[in-house]
């Protein structure tokens, strides 16, 4: 055999299959960083330091610190001016400080994000920095008391009630703007694909043996992502190949552009694959996420991500409705039915992707004490149906491509184009008109409609030819006003046809269907029972022409029976797992099978095989079984023999599917096949690429790289650790814990698959790395399809100073402003001294400093902080 161009490429990229071979994040703003000039407090001059303690929601959290503010033994005296250390009031409620760059502050919680002008902020000369109640009140939303039987501060946050009594908590906005941009590449080519198959089939008489492959290119340039697939039908030879497919495609919320290859959204006349340029500009809506292999589909881009619903109904006056969903019965809104007696929920969103089944808890009087009547709600998924007000436009225009003999590239023939419009004249009623040239003029018309308050859908899609009388048309129609019972109607030209489920008792459902293209009625039912550790699953059809379809299933303890039976073939497979996850582990089968009337000759085939399969309980970080391996011995009317299979991922980047079959249920042939899917990754770096790697067609991701900088350059050099023992602690990613992303750890970092879009990186204080601190805590980056976006975070060493300030006479001095000024960069760090005159000034890099109090230098207060230098320094100082 000869080793032809192609197959060097392909072995190529086997042999490249190794090991792997700047943007700036930082430190969270401790209040001591903030760099402004607070306003001194006028209202609170005849107010005392007392001490109190701090509860959140009747719960001690700080027991004792000093505040500004009087009370008269009975009741509290203009309590909303009271003042609070702000240090306090961040540490019981956690709240995270950003200075930003346009010197706004950000603070961010469980339960708010918010920004507010520095300005704002009170100093007190021997507090500091200071909160008061009102600004606690109003900035922050939280209502505040004082409670006399504990002398404390009783904070009441009004996400903890909402989560203890099951609410869910409003999500925190996603702001970026003011945060420094990681932006992503503007060309890369990321991952490049390998599919090696060979095969050889011996019979009797010949021999047929085939050497084939294909390789995929994929990543991203000026905004999008751009593929290349070549396939190559003969791998022994010389002959380039050909070209499957070459997209360019960009994908944002409000509008699509794909150029290349692409499937089209009518329903075209098999003239061949579609090249060309299809744009869609949306109005008012995004689109659902897309999340599967093949790059851009036209029909799924046109539908909407959530359509508005109302849910209206009636209950007696004073009733509180809850309107809920999730297994933990989310509380999404509430309302007291008022003497109409009708309750009513506006804009409620359904989801084709996170599902349309809400529930109603009805409280008698209002009493939450009670047990609800529970309503429950759903809404039928309507592929195509567009909330009121919003709208679609797509265009396209293009050839067909057919190729000849050896082409590369092949013939662009047979011009076409389309032009449709869809809107959403009501939440009811979505309309659409076009028209499609191709070979003769073509008008589109469709229909989408969906009542309020009733369980019903109708979808009508028509394309009428310019000749008259020629018309091509689909009509669906679903009504389902409970789980148990859907009707579903259908029509074309072709045929009609039904199809009816009834849920009779819990766990057994009678089925029909039928339709007049091959004039078919079957009548069915479903059962299905778990009884302790038994459990029976049965689905059973009978036909007018008398077949019947038959699927059973059972499993007890370990054992696992199947039977399936068609007009064709009849399976039966006992097995027994060693594993209870039936998934993984070892397994003993024995399999029997028949085929009716092969290859039209009145045979029958049979036979009986009988093995063990292994599937690792390891996996790959996309998920596939590190091993898969199946083997047994088959005797039958073609004769007997081994069959085996066996898959593995176990080399990073690489899988290997090996299948040897002696004989099979159809014939005596002996066949083997292997097949070699090589993956690399070039951006961000070079490595192990994943199997699944046209999902980066439609999606990109981040790559983070959170390390050490121990020469404060900013930049991963070689010989700097990357930080990933905490990883999952330390990155917060749309307000979200890490854990909730898709993600694949590696020694050099983290990467997460994301769609494209702009996503807010925040670092929390419990993951970083011991005695470090980085620039900024929080990042703006761009995610684009076919690329991940490179996020370096640089954790340098952090030092801090402590000491006293105090005057001639050695009394602390309270409320004094020490800064620390960075002889570099000019950087100030401040610390305001509390009633002992101690002060702190945290986060200082190494570097030469020079000390201020009050805006005025100290003499001979020169220092500088050196690599060996302790982490904490003791400073005192002298006015």
């Amino acid at each position: 055999m000869k080793i032809g161009l192609w197959l060097k490429l392909h072995l190529c990229l086997l042999i490249i299959l190794v090991s792997p071979c700047s943007q700036l994040l930082a430190q969270p703003a401790e209040l001591e960083d903030i760099n402004l000039s607070p306003k001194q407090d006028k209202s609170s001059n005849n107010f005392e330091l007392i001490p109190v303690g701090i509860n959140l929601n009747k719960r001690n959290i700080i027991p004792s610190t000093f505040i500004r503010g009087a009370e008269d033994g009975e009741k509290t005296i203009n309590f909303e001016q009271w003042l609070i250390p702000l240090s306090e009031i961040t540490k019981a409620l956690n709240i995270q400080v950003n200075s930003l760059q346009d010197g706004q502050l950000e603070l961010k919680s469980a339960g708010f994000l918010i920004r507010i002008k520095a300005e704002d902020l009170i100093t007190d000369t021997q507090l500091g920095l200071v909160i008061s109640v009102e600004q606690i009140q109003t900035l922050l939303g939280i209502p505040t008391t004082f409670d006399f039987s504990t002398y404390a501060i009783d904070l009441n946050p009004p996400w903890l009630n909402l989560t203890q009594a099951g609410k869910s908590n409003t999500p925190l906005p996603i702001i970026i703007e003011g945060l420094p941009l990681v932006e992503a590449p503007q060309f890369s080519l990321t991952t490049i694909s390998s599919n090696i198959g060979y095969s050889k089939l011996n019979s009797i008489s010949n021999s047929n043996e085939q050497f084939q492959g294909q390789i995929g290119l994929v990543g991203s340039l000026l905004g999008g992502s751009w593929y290349l697939g070549v396939n190559q039908p003969e791998l022994s030879t010389n002959i380039i190949g050909r070209v499957g497919e070459a997209q360019y495609l960009k994908q944002t919320p409000q509008a699509d552009y794909v150029l290349g290859s692409h499937s089209t959204f009518w329903n075209g006349n098999n003239l061949g694959q579609y090249w060309g340029f299809t744009t869609i500009q949306r109005f008012g809506y995004s689109p659902q996420f897309q999340d599967n292999f093949g790059g851009f589909n036209p029909r799924q881009r046109l539908q909407s991500d959530a359509v508005l619903q109302d849910i209206i109904g009636d209950a007696a006056p004073g009733t509180l409705v809850q309107l809920t969903k999730g297994f933990k019965n989310e509380i999404l809104a509430e309302v007291l039915v008022d003497e109409s007696g009708q309750y009513r929920f506006d804009n409620i969103p359904t989801q084709n992707r996170q599902g349309n089944k809400y529930r109603l808890l009805l409280y008698p009087k209002g009493l939450l004490a009670t047990n609800p009547e529970i309503r429950e709600v759903e809404f039928l998924d309507l592929p195509g149906q567009l909330s009121k007000g919003t709208s679609a436009l797509i265009l396209s225009t293009g050839w067909s491509r057919n190729f000849n003999n050896d082409d590369f590239f092949g013939d662009m023939t047979n011009w076409r184009a389309a032009i449709a419009y869809r809107m959403g004249l009501s939440d009811e009623l979505t309309v659409g008109i076009g028209a499609i040239q191709e070979e003769s003029t073509n008008l589109i018309g469709e229909i989408f409609y969906q009542p309020k308050g009733i369980p019903l859908k109708i979808g009508v899609s028509g394309l009428a030819t310019a000749v008259i009388g020629e018309l091509d048309y689909a009509i669906n129609f679903q009504y389902k006003p409970s789980e148990k019972f859907n009707l579903i109607l259908q029509s074309d030209p072709l045929s009609q046809g039904f199809q009816l489920n009834l849920g009779i008792l819990p766990g057994f459902t009678l089925r029909a269907r039928g339709n007049n293209f091959d004039n078919t009625i079957a009548l069915g039912a479903n059962l299905s029972q778990k009884i302790g550790n038994f459990f029976f699953f049965g689905s059973g059809e009978y036909e007018i022409n008398n077949e019947w379809n038959l699927n059973l299933r059972s499993r007890f303890y370990n054992w696992d029976f199947n039977y399936q039976q068609d007009h064709e073939l009849t399976e039966v497979e006992l097995a027994y797992y060693f594993s209870r996850s039936f998934t993984k582990g070892y397994t003993l089968w024995l399999n029997y099978q028949r085929r009716n009337n092969f290859n039209n000759n009145n045979n029958d085939n049979d036979g009986l095989a009988f093995g063990g399969r292994y599937i690792s309980d390891a996996r790959s970080f996309d998920g596939r079984d590190l091993w898969s391996l199946n083997f047994g011995y088959r005797i039958g009317t073609e004769g007997n023999g081994l069959v085996t299979a066996a898959t593995t991922a176990i080399i990073p980047g690489l899988d290997v599917r090996i299948i040897y079959e002696q004989v099979s249920l159809f014939s005596n042939d002996n066949r083997f096949a292997i097949q070699l899917l090589p993956a690399i990754n070039i951006q961000p770096q070079i490595g192990n690429g994943e199997q699944r790697f046209e999902r980066l067609r439609t999606q990109g991701g981040i790559f983070i790289q959170p390390f050490i900088d121990n020469n404060e350059n900013g930049l991963l050099d070689n010989n700097e650790r990357v930080y990933l023992e905490d990883v999952e602690a330390l990155l917060i990613l749309n307000n979200q814990s890490l854990k909730r992303y898709p993600k694949n750890i590696v020694d050099r970092g983290v990467y997460i698959r994301l769609p494209s879009g702009n996503y807010r990186l925040d670092l929390d204080l419990a993951g970083y790395p011991f005695d470090t601190t980085p620039k900024d805590s929080a990042l703006a980056i761009e995610v684009i399809a076919g690329s991940y976006t490179t996020v370096q975070i640089p954790f340098s060493p952090s030092y801090t100073i402590m000491g006293v300030v105090s005057d001639n006479q050695g009394k602390p001095i309270a409320g004094a402003r020490v800064e620390a000024i960075n002889q570099n960069n000019k950087k100030i760090i401040f610390s305001v001294t509390n009633e002992a005159g101690i002060y702190f000034l945290e986060g200082l890099k190494k570097g030469e400093y020079e000390i201020i109090i009050n805006s005025k230098f100290t003499e001979s207060l020169h220092f500088s902080i050196k690599e060996n230098s302790e982490k904490l320094l003791e400073l005192n100082l002298t006015k």
